[in-house]
């Protein structure tokens, strides 16, 4: 475990940083170091490298769905190099994944941008605070009265009045028997969420 702590804290070589990634996932997952928890530490490990050595703001890009969709042949890549050195196929099988999640999270970004400009347009009479609340919908699509309150420093029935204008536009729409009252924008779950498509 010292060796692949100090492979990924290293300098960088002359081995593209993708690949790099590719190795040492593999590596973590044949060490498997927890009693329990390996691969889900394994994958965000991934995908905290992807970010840092390809310079993301956040670690956006997981590869878990794709590991899941394809768990048979993710693990049969993953003994392959174990039992044969094929090093060639487990890096293949990593870089179609890649791709594939990089795609899914451009078609989701854009997603977004859509929603966002289609709920902005829904308010006919927004208040105020409308937009700023919309815009909290996209770094959380669950909002509760009190948080609307204190994010906005406003009264308890402004914030309550703000969410059910939104619910109105088809915006938001309120969580049954939740305390404190909860509303949710779930077309935006939806693409958070959803099947990749």
């Amino acid at each position: 475990m010292a060796n692949l702590e100090r492979f990924i804290n290293g300098e960088p070589d002359n081995v593209d940083p993708l690949v790099r990634c590719c190795f040492v996932h593999y590596q973590f997952e044949a060490i498997h170091p927890f009693m329990d928890g390996n691969g889900r530490v394994g994958r965000a490990l991934f995908a905290l490298m992807i970010s840092a050595l390809l310079g993301h703001s956040r670690p956006w890009l997981y590869l878990s769905p794709y590991f899941e969709q394809h768990k048979e042949e993710y693990y049969d890549s993953l003994l392959r190099v174990s039992t044969h050195g094929d090093w060639e196929r487990w890096i293949e099988f990593c870089i179609h994944g890649i791709t594939l999640q990089a795609k899914d999270a451009i078609r989701r970004c854009e997603e977004f941008h859509r929603i966002r400009a289609t709920y902005h347009d829904r308010m006919d009479t927004p208040s105020p605070r409308t937009h700023a609340i919309i815009e909290m919908l996209f770094i959380n699509p669950v909002l509760t009265i009190p948080e609307v309150r204190d994010r906005l420093n406003v009264e308890y029935h402004t914030a309550r009045k703000d969410l059910e204008r939104l619910v109105a536009a088809k915006i938001l729409v309120e969580a049954p028997e939740s305390y404190p009252r909860s509303f949710y924008a779930a077309e935006i779950m939806q693409v958070a969420f959803g099947d990749s498509g």
